[in-house]
């Protein structure tokens, strides 16, 4: 794990998985920042398998903005909405609208390695505000390079009772080189690289 830049690397094989376990930047530096809290990136070797969207080249156009939502980045959303607000600046930069982002207030993470897969655990509070829940994600990494393995929680806070059913996704972004099968026997999918 690298503390000071906000992410946390997986590695097993030729697996590789950078999990998003920071809370963003203080607003006033948060101009390109994502709402990406929890999402990771996959590879094998030199092949991309799930990714977040990224960001086109034109900062000024409305997919800039939309690619910096929680819908683009591989993980949770509730009501597809971002775990984080971009909130519209007062000035322009460069002669483009900004957007700041806020939230989540509170983001924890730890690593562990055991004998035989290594996993993250992510937790943070940007639903909290909103739906009154806190998302907690585990990624697990199987030693051997061929498992990985999801767990996400919405839980809510205090003795609220709330119905999420139908109100959250779980979103992977496959590169457009990959293909997905899921098993017919078990809640597994194989990620195949096409082309």
């Amino acid at each position: 794990i690298a503390p000071q830049s906000g992410y946390a690397r997986l590695a097993a094989g030729e697996v590789v998985v950078i999990a998003d376990v920071a809370a963003p930047p203080p607003m006033h530096l948060s101009s390109r920042a994502h709402a990406g809290c929890g999402s990771f990136e996959m590879s094998v070797g030199l092949e991309p398998l799930i990714i977040n969207c990224g960001a086109p080249l034109d900062e000024a156009g409305d997919w800039y903005v939309v690619s910096r939502s929680t819908a683009a980045h591989s993980t949770v959303t509730v009501d597809d909405l971002s775990s984080a607000r971009l909130i519209r600046a007062q000035e322009r930069i460069a002669g483009r609208e900004t957007f700041w982002l806020t939230g989540p207030r509170s983001v924890h993470h730890d690593v562990a390695d055991s004998d035989s897969a290594l996993s993250v655990r992510i937790g943070h509070d940007g639903y909290r505000e909103r739906f009154s829940l806190l998302h907690r994600r585990r990624l697990t990494l199987r030693k051997s390079g061929l498992e990985f393995e999801g767990y996400d929680q919405l839980s809510a806070v205090g003795d609220n009772v709330i119905d999420a059913k139908g109100r959250f996704a779980i979103r992977f972004h496959l590169h457009p080189r990959v293909a997905a099968q899921l098993s017919r026997n078990t809640n597994a999918v194989t990620l195949t690289t096409i082309g």
